[in-house]
């Protein structure tokens, strides 16, 4: 991006004052201004991803991790049991895991070059033998549930549009299985693989529990469209 900036610049400079001192100090204001662009869009991304996932690291995780007891947890406790879990996959430190959640979870939309290599390197170092198998299902199964709780139609107009499309009462069993089989196409898996592969050390359980909230985020954006 830098390099094409900087030779479009130097092009442009070239074509309106016909000299290469003009042609390089445009290149240079080019290749300045895109390393401004990416700098403001980089630090607003951080911003508001930090703010998206938050973590509570003094929040404990529920003796008995269920289902049902991860969901009932705010979100920054939440994210506080995924950094905990992912630290002791990936033998990493829990403040290194949670300073990178964001990125492993998706939702940083433009990342430094050192901040994606340490997410994916944290990810590579995740082994199935340090992995904990009922507490990774458990958060899956607890995002999952909530994902279908978020999405279901907001009011008898919504379902009355939304029922004869499907052709289904659309209740939380409806959205969890309309969750679970949803499929993404750059991964070509659904989400149901996706859990299964976190569970059994082939996925990064941040990735996962990222990937299951947006999959609930996208059904709710698309349930308040309709009128």
């Amino acid at each position: 991006m830098f390099a094409v900036a900087f030779v479009v610049g130097g092009v442009v400079g070239w074509v309106v004052s016909g000299s290469p001192f003009g042609a390089l100090g445009l290149g240079v204001a080019a290749f300045v201004g895109v390393v401004a662009v990416q700098y403001v869009l980089g630090t607003k991304s951080v911003r508001e991803a930090k703010i998206a996932v938050p973590v509570d690291l003094a929040a404990p995780t529920p003796t008995r991790l269920t289902p049902d007891a991860y969901g009932a947890l705010p979100l920054a406790s939440r994210n506080a049991v995924v950094v905990r879990l992912v630290a002791q996959a990936s033998g990493r430190s829990i403040d290194h895991v949670a300073e990178l959640l964001p990125d492993l979870m998706g939702y940083t939309m433009v990342q430094t070059e050192a901040k994606l290599r340490a997410a994916q390197s944290l990810m590579q170092s995740s082994s199935s033998a340090r992995i904990d198998r009922a507490a990774a299902a458990a958060v899956c199964t607890g995002e999952v549930k909530l994902a279908a709780r978020a999405s279901l139609p907001t009011s008898d107009r919504t379902r009355a549009v939304v029922e004869p499309n499907m052709g289904a009462v659309v209740d939380e069993a409806t959205m969890t299985k309309a969750t679970l089989t949803a499929r993404l196409p750059r991964i070509d898996r659904s989400v149901a693989e996706l859990i299964d592969d976190a569970v059994n050390g082939r996925a990064n359980l941040a990735f996962v529990v990222g990937t299951i909230r947006g999959v609930g985020e996208f059904h709710a954006k698309g349930m308040a469209k309709i009128r």
